[in-house]
């Protein structure tokens, strides 16, 4: 029974994902977007800890201590900010933000706007993928490159939807400029 309610999350995510894709002209992106959570390595982990009401693979890491299923995850999807994290080319051995193209940026926040929406259901407001990245971005995560985006929320809204809006323009308008 978790198996198919997994089954149905999952695939709920994605068709929102997708649509929101196909609209601002990310038609391959959105038809690929999180394929790899239909394979076994994280299928199997979001069936054994899947919840209903948030992401497995924080089950799993307080069951382990770590989430298989995330590694797996964010090493093959350009979606996830970690995807992007590298040591410095100064030999510092820090860990840094490389520049993430705009095309990843927009399916990030519309993947999390799907999230919150599938997790959340009829509680879900617009505020809850802004307190996501505010929480994550500025506190846990703050050596991201994504104060860029950050400062775009403070400026031009509190709302993470107008913040989607704004950054399809900004991509519509480099993809007809190319």
């Amino acid at each position: 029974m978790k198996a198919i309610k997994h089954f149905q999350t999952i695939t709920k995510h994605k068709i929102l994902v997708m649509q929101e894709c196909f609209r601002v002209g990310l038609y391959r992106q959105g038809l690929l977007h999180d394929l790899s959570k239909y394979g076994w390595t994280e299928f199997r982990v979001g069936c054994r800890y899947y919840q209903g009401t948030r992401s497995p693979n924080n089950a799993e890491r307080e069951d382990k201590g770590y989430s298989s299923a995330w590694l797996h995850h964010k090493g093959r999807n350009k979606h996830h900010y970690e995807y992007w994290l590298d040591y410095d080319s100064h030999g510092e051995g820090k860990l840094v933000g490389m520049k993430m193209p705009v095309r990843y940026v927009v399916e990030m926040f519309m993947d999390r706007i799907a999230a919150c929406k599938v997790y959340k259901g009829a509680a879900y407001k617009d505020s809850d993928p802004n307190t996501f990245f505010s929480c994550n971005f500025l506190i846990s995560h703050s050596y991201v490159i994504y104060h860029v985006i950050i400062h775009w929320i403070s400026i031009h809204s509190s709302s993470i939807h107008t913040m989607c809006v704004k950054l399809k323009i900004c991509y519509r308008f480099t993809r007809i400029k190319k």
